[in-house]
This record gives structure tokens, sequence and C-alpha cells, in this order.
């Protein structure tokens, strides 16, 4: 059964952030499977261990995530957001889990 990770996500206007922390599991970006659906669903899999699935606060622009790994077990995800007229406001925000 999976486990799912600590993660922390941020946003701007115009991007989206994500922190996943898998401990425990080598972290090589060709490893890790990132799959969107639809631009908000966002399913994230690092073998065999963990598995991450949000619903995105806004439409994302699958094509552009970026993956890096991070020190201390963790990666981060950015894409950006597609830019309609209600994501137009101003402001940011940050969750965890």
């Amino acid at each position: 059964m999976p486990i799912t990770p600590r993660y922390h996500l941020s946003q701007s206007n115009t991007h989206l952030e994500i922190e996943v922390n898998i401990p425990h599991v080598r972290v090589s970006t060709s490893s890790l499977e990132l799959v969107i659906v639809d631009g908000t669903d966002l399913h994230f899999h690092a073998p065999p261990t963990y598995l991450l699935k949000l619903i995105l606060p806004g439409r994302v622009l699958d094509e552009e995530a970026v993956e890096n790994s991070l020190p201390g077990g963790s990666v981060g995800i950015a894409f950006s957001e597609e830019q309609t007229e209600k994501s137009l406001g101003n402001g940011s925000s940050n969750r965890s889990g």
C-alpha cells in the first residue's frame, strides 16, 4: 500500500511549486512518475513506496513542468499556471500536507 508523502505547495500569479519529501528513496527524476490529468489533477509516484494525488488550485501547463532533485530526499516540481481572467488577481498562497 503506497504512503502519501509530506509536501509543501506554494503559488504565485503565474507559477505553482510543489516540494515533495520522499525520504528513504533514491531521488532520481528519471525514476519518478508525474502525471497531470485535465490540467488540475496531479499524480506523483516515487516507486515503490510513495504516491501523492492532489487536485491543484488552478490549471497548469504540464508540458512546462520542471522536476529537480533537492537535498534531504526531496523533489521540487514547478509549473506555469494557465492564465485566465480569474487567475489574474494579486497575491500568493502556501499549503503543506
